[in-house]
């Protein structure tokens, strides 16, 4: 997408001791349209993918071009991915809706642990533990309307910690731990 009006986005990393933190100015990135994804030689690139994933910052920006996407795989029998991206999301009732309208058609979904704890706040859960968490998404988002697929996978990613993964095949939810290689 090009867009006079504005410059693009920029990003900047900050690491110490393993630890990251990030500032974004979306700029153009800002004035995302769903009519861009759907002008035809972009549609094409949708399309002709196996896997779609979406960042969850772009919630704030056009929440009708990520249900575009992600029904586009529900109903080709694609991948749709999405990460939480913030707490943010989870405490801005409008991103958390357009959170709620799109987790039926996501077949992956990737969280830290703070993503993961505020989700489960803003859902009215009593834990703060992260496994259990996971364990609880898949199953909670089977009782959304919509909902088509039987295979669902939550990870979040704590860290150094171990990664907590949470696999939901037609209902049957199974924890998942793998240690990470991570070295803080």
């Amino acid at each position: 997408m090009v867009d006079a009006s504005a410059d693009t986005g920029t990003c900047a990393v900050c690491v110490v001791h393993g630890e990251r933190s990030l500032v974004a100015n979306l700029a153009a990135a800002n004035n995302f349209k769903a009519a861009h994804v759907q002008k035809p030689e972009n549609w094409a690139a949708v399309e002709l993918a196996r896997v779609v994933y979406s960042a969850g910052f772009f919630i704030t920006v056009s929440p009708e071009s990520i249900i575009a996407a992600a029904k586009h795989c529900a109903e080709h029998d694609k991948v749709y991915c999405m990460n939480l991206s913030a707490p943010f999301i989870m405490q801005v009732p409008p991103f958390k809706k357009a959170l709620m309208d799109a987790l039926p058609y996501v077949d992956y979904l990737f969280g830290n642990e703070n993503e993961a704890a505020e989700f489960a706040k803003s859902e009215g859960w009593k834990t703060t533990d992260i496994a259990e968490i996971a364990l609880q998404v898949g199953p909670s988002l089977m009782d959304c309307a919509g909902w088509s697929l039987s295979v669902w996978l939550a990870s979040c990613l704590p860290g150094c910690l171990p990664v907590c993964l949470s696999a939901c095949w037609s209902g049957l939810t199974a924890p998942l731990q793998m240690q990470s290689t991570r070295r803080a």
